[in-house]
């Protein structure tokens, strides 16, 4: 039968199953770290480009810098896209802010921790310093290269701490053989030599102390003076190993007849050692760094095999500490064994060092570069709960 005459009739909305019951499908478990990283590179290349208009420059870089990689998380699918350009704009006028923020905090914070790091650093060395023991007659600028080395090297009041540095020594002594050897072959091929004359110039220096007395109370230690520098010109021209081996020799001759010798002809000596030494370097500038290590390094050894020698027979738990641990036992039961263990291991030497080259590498954790990450992770918690 043709209905065709009849009116269309109007066809039925399909029902959509309301779902809002179910809850929010997990995102994957990459979005977070890829959000943080390009976040991150967008403040850090951003500020990056800023820096040569300085702090400011700095701060507005990374603003435009993490306002940009917001961005680029809607265009992959990391973040939402906006609805319409009011909420745009919203969007950008907050980001550009928070990116300047985190920076500016990043700053702040780099002079905090900066400041925290120095504090570290000389508390480390002052707990180091206590457990050498050094005496106050070695020049503060020998103590502090002499901790700084100790630490560095993480070199404990041990015969084991004392034997590995022993070894560091003689392994820095090899290299220096070494590139004594080039230079003399160097010698050798260009004819140059070290000139003694120029050796025992460095005793002038003591020369010209000594002249500021009296003439007749000056004239025995001049005489002496003099007297070191005419033995020493008896060498006449020598080459870098013979140099080497000299220098060595002056240094073994203190260490072996230390307290015999006078305290002039020691001053000669190193002053002539310091020459040769010198002299050296000028034919292998390599040798000053190595030398200067070398220098550090055998300070240390005097003052940590005398810290070694000091507490050798130092037990675990000595007589007295046994007493007071007996004691706090009676009086205070468990508590007071465990305060006397504890008086007993912070005094120990080897816990004293232990902390102070935990110390040093805390602060190695600080200043400008961890700043950053701070600053970025409280502004990302903020933003976040915004």
């Amino acid at each position: 039968m043709d209905l065709s005459f009849l009116p269309d009739q109007p066809k039925k909305k399909e029902e959509k199953m309301d779902l809002s019951f179910l809850p929010d499908q997990p995102k994957p478990w990459w979005h977070e770290p890829a959000k943080a990283g390009l976040e991150t590179l967008g403040l850090v290349g951003g500020g990056a480009l800023g820096t040569p208009a300085g702090p400011i420059g700095q701060v507005a870089g990374a603003g435009l810098g993490y306002a940009t990689a917001k961005k680029v998380e809607e265009l992959v699918g990391l973040t939402p896209t906006p609805k319409g350009p009011v909420e745009a704009g919203k969007r950008l006028a907050t980001e550009i802010p928070t990116g300047a923020a985190m920076e500016a905090g990043g700053q702040v914070l780099g002079v905090v921790t900066k400041g925290m790091g120095q504090y570290i650093t000389s508390k480390g060395k002052r707990i180091y310093e206590s457990t050498l023991k050094i005496p106050p007659s070695v020049p503060e600028k020998i103590r502090q290269k002499a901790i700084e080395a100790g630490i560095e090297g993480r070199y404990y009041p041990t015969e084991k701490g004392l034997g590995k540095l022993q070894g560091d020594i003689q392994s820095i002594n090899n290299q220096i053989s070494k590139e004594v050897d080039r230079a003399t072959i160097k010698s050798v091929q260009t004819g140059q030599k070290i000139d003694m004359t120029d050796v025992v110039k460095r005793v002038d220096k003591l020369k010209d102390f000594y002249s500021n007395l009296p003439p007749d109370r000056a004239k025995p230690f001049l005489d002496q003076l003099n007297e070191i520098q005419s033995q020493y010109l008896s060498g006449g021209q020598i080459s870098p190993n013979q140099a080497q081996a000299m220098k060595r020799t002056i240094y073994q001759l203190h260490k072996k007849h230390y307290g015999e010798m006078k305290t002039l002809a020691i001053e000669g000596d190193k002053a002539i050692a310091r020459g040769l030494k010198e002299e050296i370097v000028k034919s292998n500038p390599i040798l000053a760094n190595l030398n200067a290590k070398d220098s550090a390094l055998i300070n240390l050894e005097e003052v940590l095999e005398r810290a070694v020698n000091r507490t050798r027979n130092y037990d675990v738990i000595q007589l007295g500490d046994t007493i007071l641990t007996t004691t706090g036992a009676v009086v205070a039961g468990a508590p007071g064994v465990a305060a006397g263990i504890a008086s007993k291991v912070f005094r120990s030497p080897s816990v004293k060092a232990a902390t102070s080259f935990a110390l040093s590498k805390a602060n190695r954790i600080t200043g400008r570069a961890a700043s950053r990450p701070i600053a970025y992770g409280i502004g990302h918690i903020i933003t976040e709960k915004d």
